[in-house]
């Protein structure tokens, strides 16, 4: 399956149910190493990518992760999945700055979000979903011993990456409605 920029724009959506299955470990090198050519504020390029790809391992951080969470958090812990919060994936992506290298301060998150949304259009062209995973702050310490502590870096976001095992219909998806494009 590959589909244009175009598609997969269209058909990326949060899939909250994978296959259990790892990805391919060259197919997801070559994911990575494409989504690193994304642009950089002041081509800084603070962004590390720290790949599990082992549903095991994955599971275990996301049942950390989840026992962790408030009970008044229900509708995520309610999910239909061994594990909520990486909604069964067995690859998840773990993003961190390294403030060592920062020159230019403040544009860490948007290079974060360029780069994690070019891996999700790849993701998505191979056929692939995506779930942005932000409540692994809840377990921040447990993610950064797992990586090895790289000196100088703070834990950001994760992106859980799989087959779905269901396709989201374009119906179920909750595009805003308001207008938000406005011509000057």
């Amino acid at each position: 399956m590959s589909l244009s920029v175009s598609e997969a724009i269209e058909a990326r959506y949060s899939c909250r149910n994978f296959d259990k299955q790892p990805i391919p470990e060259a197919e997801l090198a070559e994911m990575l190493e494409i989504a690193t050519k994304t642009c950089s504020a002041c081509n800084q390029n603070l962004v590390h990518m720290w790949a599990l790809n082992d549903y095991e391992r994955a599971h275990s951080i996301g049942m950390t992760c989840t026992e962790k969470l408030p009970e008044s958090w229900g509708s995520i812990l309610n999910r239909p999945n061994d594990c909520p919060i990486t909604c069964d994936a067995a690859t998840v992506i773990f993003f961190t700055i390294d403030n060592n290298r920062a020159k230019v301060k403040g544009w860490e998150d948007v290079d974060l979000g360029q780069l994690m949304m070019q891996l999700q259009l790849l993701a998505t062209a191979k056929g692939y979903g995506t779930l942005n995973v932000g409540l692994f702050d809840f377990v921040k310490e447990e993610i950064m011993e797992m990586i090895g502590n790289p000196e100088g870096h703070t834990y950001r976001m994760a992106l859980a990456i799989g087959k779905p095992t269901e396709v989201a219909e374009k119906s179920a998806i909750n595009y805003h409605t308001e207008k938000r494009i406005h011509m000057l």
